[in-house]
């Protein structure tokens, strides 16, 4: 009834009104205690978890992640190159050796350990592990900020919690990955570059060291990580655009401060998996050019003539003559414009919202299936 729906309504609003005049005083707190203490892990993931969209967006959401993500086995194996795309350039900042090396010589013998070998063999390894555990360092934030568990949702079911395996396994398997190859780095041999030089850090600096190339290079997906946009009535909207987000950002900041290297690392990686297609914003200017008649494709193809797994690693990337194809999947920047029926509003509209814009033209086949009775179409 009207007086109940309407009674829904000002709460809801008043919940957003109450988050939004509490965020300064929360940063303002969370800004006076010591990083070094269990209070300031306590009081981060307080607010994080306090100061995400409310139910109504955080429902939608959770349908978007269960429709595009959860379940889907390509998910959770592309985000595994995530170490290879953006893991890498960050640690290439501190470290003069490829991360993708180091991580090698550091977790093949760990990944075989018990924690009981682990902690009796690399008793200070197992201390930072521990810890990057416990703060959340080392967890699956886009599931738990998606799906609602983060921010105590009690009704996942068991077939949510079956489908989350695969991008769970893989994001548990790339922080893990980073945070034992950034603490050993800090803890051995020369160290790390800080301010141009290198120094070995101490155990609880190393961990600190370890948490913060985490979250560089594997986001928090939390309210405070986002955009304004996507704080408020763009949550849910933009949910599934954060990657993108967050990588372009990352992206922002290494070349504004001049690290040139690690920035190619970037372009470089993407490119090796997922050829010229795979490059940021590639995806988007090949969209464009096919709107205006031209066929970039074809005219690399035609330069290598009879070679064609050549053109076609180079357009897609190495997996791609193999019969893998993720240049789309790990692309940033993309507009996907599929034929030249689609508009530039509808292109940008993609653009903006990713996957989520395919749900408008689902829904409008739908109805037209229903309307021409076609139901089970439908």
């Amino acid at each position: 009834d009207l007086q109940r729906s309407t009674a829904q309504y000002i709460a809801t609003f008043s919940d957003y009104l109450a988050r939004r005049s509490a965020k300064p005083d929360l940063a303002e707190a969370l800004a006076n205690i010591d990083p070094k203490t269990d209070i300031f892990s306590y009081t981060e993931r307080y607010i994080r978890d306090n100061m995400s969209v409310t139910e109504d967006y955080a429902v939608i959401r959770r349908i978007l992640y269960n429709y595009f993500i959860g379940g889907v086995t390509r998910t959770g194996l592309v985000n595994l190159t995530q170490n290879y795309t953006t893991g890498q350039a960050v640690l290439a900042q501190y470290i003069d050796k490829p991360m993708i090396r180091l991580a090698k010589t550091y977790i093949k013998d760990i990944n075989r350990m018990t924690p009981e070998k682990l902690a009796e063999k690399d008793p200070l390894l197992s201390q930072a592990l521990h810890e990057l555990y416990r703060s959340g360092a080392i967890d699956d934030p886009l599931i738990k900020e998606m799906s609602g568990i983060g921010r105590g949702n009690k009704n996942i079911t068991p077939f949510e919690l079956a489908m989350n395996f695969f991008m769970k396994t893989s994001e548990l398997l790339n922080r893990k990955e980073m945070g034992i190859t950034a603490y050993k780095s800090a803890t051995e041999g020369k160290g790390v570059k800080i301010d141009g030089k290198y120094i070995t850090l101490s155990h609880e600096k190393a961990i600190q060291f370890a948490k913060d190339r985490i979250a560089e290079a594997h986001y928090n997906y939390g309210k405070l990580d986002r955009p304004p946009i996507a704080r408020k009535f763009g949550a849910a909207a933009l949910s599934l655009r954060m990657y993108d987000i967050n990588t372009i950002s990352l992206m922002k900041e290494l070349f504004k401060n001049k690290q040139y290297a690690p920035f190619a690392r970037v372009l470089v990686s993407f490119g090796t998996l997922g050829g010229i297609r795979g490059l940021p914003f590639a995806g988007g200017l090949i969209a464009l050019a096919h709107y205006l008649g031209y066929e970039p494709e074809e005219r690399i193809r035609k330069i290598f003539g009879k070679a064609k797994p050549l053109a076609d690693a180079i357009l897609y990337g190495i997996p791609y003559p193999f019969g893998i194809d993720i240049s789309k999947s790990i692309s940033v920047g993309q507009m996907p414009i599929e034929n030249e029926k689609d508009s530039l509003v509808e292109a940008f509209t993609k653009t903006a919202f990713g996957v989520m814009s395919s749900l408008v033209e689902v829904t409008e086949r739908a109805i037209g299936k229903a309307e021409e009775g076609e139901y089970k179409e439908a």
